[in-house]
């Protein structure tokens, strides 16, 4: 196997990583949804780029209308029920140019 081979063999394997972590975000989003009662979940970060994502990536998810005191204890849930790392983060806590980039280009689940 040459070089060039051994490239495209590593994109392919990185492909089905991120694939592989597309299905678990919906997975979760499920999970999460009957266990919590919240208004939205979008899906931002690496996972939704084409070659962005590695072994190293994780999840990143933006939850809306969650109840504050609930956010640990959804985040603990997500990570608990998932072999990927995980990163959550509270919508109304986002700055403007966040909130602006989640409407924007984030998946909502």
């Amino acid at each position: 196997m040459g070089y060039i081979d051994l490239i495209k063999e590593k994109e392919r394997e990185k492909e089905l990583l991120r694939e592989k972590a597309l299905k678990e975000a919906e997975r979760l989003s499920i999970l999460l949804r009957q266990e919590y009662e919240f208004d939205s979940l979008s899906l931002i970060g690496s996972v939704l780029k084409d070659r962005g994502f590695t072994r190293q990536s994780d999840i990143d998810f933006v939850i809306k209308g969650l109840r504050k005191e609930l956010f640990f204890k959804a985040l603990a849930f997500l990570i608990s029920n998932s072999s990927f790392n995980i990163d959550l983060k509270p919508y109304e806590e986002l700055d403007g140019d966040s909130k602006s980039r989640v409407e924007r280009s984030g998946r909502k689940l």
